[in-house]
């Protein structure tokens, strides 16, 4: 008897560790949040074991589901994810895998819940599976928190699909990583895989200015980004447009640069308005040609270039002697066209160098560049009087218009700007008198006269003011009768010593 005493306590002790170990499992398996199982592979998928965790995720305690004693657990999928579920548990008992499937079940309270399932097939003896046994998880929080992700991903998708902006992504050598449609609609591509293919220089292939790629680079590694960054860019069928790009630097957590983002936009439209407002502050609406707001600044130009390569410069002022008859008789119409096709003879007489600029009325300028004698000047001012001189045809009449020119020479005449327009239009009113059609170089007698004129006219304005006229009456006598006949009215001029 003592001999098998030990033998008795060991079978105890193995059955209290069995006992332990099994209540140990329950234990484990009824704590899990979720739902341990295995049922039947039967047509309803009929429950044998249910876990404790199916109250929490069905909303069912498990006698309700054992046996589909008062609900089958197919029941309580929801009812378009039934056939998936079963169509991925028969293919995984075909292949003899395991399997993982997510789905929706109805909750007894009705709210939809989305599991995750994963089990195997259990075999019997003879190698057919007659259960299967798993385990099912609430995933609800991760499904919605990874809808909202995929809600927040499609929405920045639409933006980046729809947006009317290019939108890009650059690596810092210079190739397109991603871009959006309307990029590629800007510059000419029927969609971004066309645009990133054919675009893989952008230093070359893209900007039309060279180096303005690097420019763009600079301005990143100054500022980590660039604001309004205008260029003249090349389309796929090489025409240009403009561009204003905005962007920034990516870098990683280890401050690498990763590549350059930002937008694209398509500011032709503007620069050309830009340009033609421009154009038209600067130019005379009518000809076309450089108005007296650009006359400054042109001549300005022409003196530093003579000065630069110490030569002469030359300023041709124009009248045209009988435009105001023909404006006034024949109507503005006719003035107008004759005004345009004598603007074009101007522009015919000069050289590239050379500007045409429209004062107003039929007043116009020629700066004559790089001249190295007056006499260059004459043999271009007698072009211009012949050009000018000859029959236009206007609404089926010939009208013959000649022109009066006055010229003045940098630095002989003058040094400033205004002073050589000045002495050049003086020597046109010189060109006036002497009976048009002819050209008059300033000299300092012209000046000379013409100070002396206005001093005069200065004085007599003053003599008016300070009366210092007086009227006297001279008899006219008749030398046949010795009798008055009439009276002549004299002004004298008194002048007051100051």
């Amino acid at each position: 008897m003592n001999s098998q005493l030990p033998k008795a306590k060991c079978l105890i002790s193995i059955d209290a560790f069995v006992h332990d170990r099994q209540r140990m499992l329950d234990t484990l398996v009824d704590n899990l949040e979720g739902l341990v199982y295995c049922n039947l592979y039967d047509q309803h998928w009929t429950m044998i074991y249910v876990s404790d965790g199916c109250k929490d995720l069905t909303g069912y305690f498990p006698d309700d589901l054992m046996f589909n004693n008062i609900v089958s657990y197919e029941e309580i999928i929801f009812k378009d994810d039934r056939e998936q579920v079963r169509l991925a548990i028969d293919e995984a008992v075909k292949l003899g895998k395991r399997f993982e499937v997510e789905y929706r079940i109805r909750h007894a309270n009705t709210d939809i819940i989305w599991v995750c399932e994963r089990g195997n097939p259990i075999y019997n003896a003879k190698g057919k599976v007659h259960a299967i046994e798993g385990f099912i998880q609430n995933i609800t929080q991760r499904k919605v928190a990874e809808q909202s992700l995929h809600d927040a991903e499609f929405r920045y998708r639409s933006i980046f699909e729809n947006a009317i902006e290019g939108i890009f992504q650059t690596s810092p050598n210079g190739n397109y990583l991603i871009v959006n449609p309307a990029l590629a609609k800007i510059y000419g591509y029927t969609s971004p895989e066309e645009l990133i293919s054919v675009l893989n220089n952008i230093q070359q292939q893209l900007y039309v200015t060279p180096g303005r790629r690097e420019e763009f680079v600079q301005a990143m590694l100054a500022n980590q980004s660039v604001h309004n960054f205008e260029s003249l860019v090349y389309k796929k069928d090489n025409s240009t447009i403009w561009i204003s790009e905005n962007a920034r630097m990516v870098h990683d957590k280890a401050g690498n640069l990763l590549y350059y983002e930002g937008t694209v936009e398509d500011i032709t439209a503007r620069k050309n308005y830009d340009h033609k407002i421009e154009h038209q502050a600067k130019h005379d609406s009518l000809t076309g040609l450089p108005n007296r707001y650009m006359l400054n600044d042109r001549l300005q130009q022409s003196i530093n270039f003579a000065d630069r390569y110490n030569n002469k410069m030359a300023v041709a002022f124009v009248d045209l002697d009988q435009f105001k008859l023909i404006n006034d008789s024949m109507g503005h119409e006719v003035g107008d066209q004759l005004l345009l096709i004598m603007s074009k003879r101007l522009s015919s007489c000069i050289r590239e160098v050379d500007t045409v600029v429209r004062l107003g009325g039929d007043e116009f300028v020629i700066l004559l560049t790089n001249i190295e004698s007056v006499n260059d000047v004459l043999i271009s001012m007698q072009r211009v009087l012949t050009t000018i001189a000859a029959p236009c045809v206007i609404n089926e009449l010939d009208y013959v218009v000649t022109s009066s020119i006055g010229i003045s020479v940098y630095p002989d005449d003058g040094i400033e700007p205004n002073t050589l327009l000045k002495n050049a239009d003086s020597a046109m009113y010189k060109a006036k008198k002497a009976g048009r059609n002819n050209y008059q170089i300033y000299t300092q007698e012209l000046n000379e006269a013409l100070t002396e004129r206005v001093t005069m006219e200065y004085r007599l304005r003053l003599a008016i003011e300070n009366g210092e006229f007086l009227l006297h009456y001279q008899p006219k006598v008749n030398f046949a009768t010795g009798l008055i006949s009439g009276a002549e009215a004299l002004i004298r001029w008194q002048t007051v010593m100051v």
